[in-house]
């Protein structure tokens, strides 16, 4: 009595499920149970930090993009959500609702967004004259965005754009990841985000970015950035990075791999901060003015330690393998070994500027000069006691961790890019680790005291297994892997 009698429930954002608005499908095996939604938001919760509302579809996620007063709660995704077949002409979250003026006229979110280790994929934003363009358009102090994956976006907008915010003032983002194709015609466009004032960490993009001033391989302009890295192809006229447009705060334990077209540096393009034990090795190639090197392009009032480059560099004016343009700013303990070439202030290490215990290849570079640092062969290049006698710190006896480490016949790399499958602790994952390993195989009596079975015991739970050798096999015959 009361009921209706059907060979199948509808899938859900197919068809309206019996008790229209009242009711939510829910997967359940191949069919879908029906549960009462009555007054309750999203798919559980109550907003609260202790008990988040639940994201679990499309409908949920454009619930909350229009409700701007739950622009302060607490959301969690707990599934993957798959926006094919959407395209949006804005943010989705926290839109910029006045392109016509300057400055942001929409709500910023303000709350936190958990995604939980789940998905957003293919994300479409065609916002071609719109600003603050992203998942979230505009988020401030307070906001928290972290463990969010979003992948295969489409993402392309006017200022500030990038595929998880337009812009971040004052909130925090962390464990997030990106990837994808993202697209600026004018400021600050980024991989994962266009403009930050606030940090972000362990996060990193594989997106393909392109935009004319400020474009990053994670970030348009900003800085206060650690532990994060990208691995995309940018593109641009100036200010181009592969890590950071314009990077204004400290970058610490960073790194760049992507190819940069434009103006700018394999991580940052313009520099007016601070960057420590960070690296790049995609080869930059620069347009017609002035300020391209293999790290950073230029730099202004900054500093740069511990750090290196490997990518070859080319560009006109103020070319350098590891800056073009550092007339302002102090470099000390770093590296580079790409080849270098340009038509004026050329130099192996910097076009400009001057170096404090720092080198370049003569050989690998091309080039014998260079205002800062000094040349050598490729073979002291790799001699450890070129470095420790510039004061290059190699120790662990010191009290504190080594910052640099170097094998036989290698240049010199950063301790943390070392991998936790590194057991033989050179650099690479080969047969010395599998050979220490294999002493060790099935061995149940690790522990602190004989190091861990000498750190055969990868996941250090007590025992040399089939968990261990998992572990070994994602890092192997690779080198200088960061994690």
């Amino acid at each position: 009595a009361g009921t209706v009698g059907l060979t199948g429930f509808p899938h859900y954002g197919q068809a309206t499920p019996p008790g229209g608005n009242d009711f939510v499908a829910i997967a359940a095996g191949g069919y879908h149970n029906l549960a009462l939604r009555s007054s309750q938001k999203y798919s559980g919760g109550t907003g609260e930090p202790n008990d988040p509302y639940q994201i679990a579809d499309v409908n949920d996620l454009l619930q909350l993009a229009a409700d701007t007063n739950d622009y302060d709660k607490c959301f969690i995704l707990v599934n993957d959500i798959d926006l094919a077949g959407y395209t949006f002409d804005k943010a989705v979250i926290a839109p910029d609702v006045n392109d016509v003026n300057i400055g942001f006229q929409g709500d910023c979110f303000r709350g936190t967004f958990d995604g939980n280790g789940y998905v957003i994929s293919n994300l479409i934003i065609d916002a071609n004259g719109n600003d603050y363009v992203g998942l979230f358009g505009r988020t401030i102090a307070g906001c928290q965005i972290k463990n969010l994956d979003i992948r295969d976006a489409n993402i392309t907008g006017k200022n500030y754009v990038g595929s998880l915010a337009g812009e971040n003032y004052g909130g925090s983002i962390t464990n997030c990841y990106s990837s994808g194709v993202v697209k600026g015609t004018v400021y600050y466009a980024g991989g994962m985000i266009g403009y930050t004032r606030s940090g972000v960490a362990n996060c990193y993009s594989k997106a393909t970015v392109s935009g004319a001033s400020g474009v990053g391989g994670l970030i348009g302009y900003g800085g206060n950035i650690t532990d994060c890295y990208a691995t995309g192809t940018v593109s641009g006229a100036s200010g181009v990075g592969g890590l950071i447009g314009y990077g204004d705060g400290y970058i610490i334990n960073c790194y760049a791999t992507g190819v940069v077209n434009g103006d700018g540096g394999g991580l940052v393009g313009g520099l007016y901060g601070y960057i420590s034990k960070c690296y790049a090795t995609g080869d930059v190639n620069g347009n017609d003015a002035n300020g391209v090197g293999g790290l950073v392009g230029d730099m202004a009032y900054s500093d740069i330690v511990d750090s290196y480059s490997t990518g070859a560099v080319s560009g006109n004016d103020y070319v350098g393998g590891l800056i073009g343009d550092g007339s302002w700013g102090h470099v000390t303990n770093c590296y580079s070994t790409g080849a270098v070439s340009g038509n004026s202030h050329v130099g192996g290490l910097t076009g400009s500027g001057y170096a404090v215990a720092s080198f370049w290849d003569m050989e690998t570079s091309g080039q014998a000069t260079s205002t800062g640092g000094t040349g050598l062969t490729t073979a002291e290049m790799q001699e450890m006691a070129t470095y420790v006698d510039a004061g290059w710190d190699f120790s662990y006896t010191d009290g504190d961790d080594a910052d640099w480490f170097i094998q036989i016949d290698e240049y010199p790399i950063l301790t943390w890019q070392i991998s936790p499958a590194d057991i033989y602790t050179d650099g690479r994952n080969d047969f010395r680790d599998f050979s220490v390993f294999a002493q060790f195989w099935l061995r149940e009596d690790c522990g602190i005291y004989n190091y861990y079975c000498d750190w055969a015991d990868l996941d250090f739970d007590g025992d040399v297994d089939i968990d261990d050798l998992a572990i070994l096999m994602d890092y192997w015959l690779e080198i200088g892997i960061y994690n």
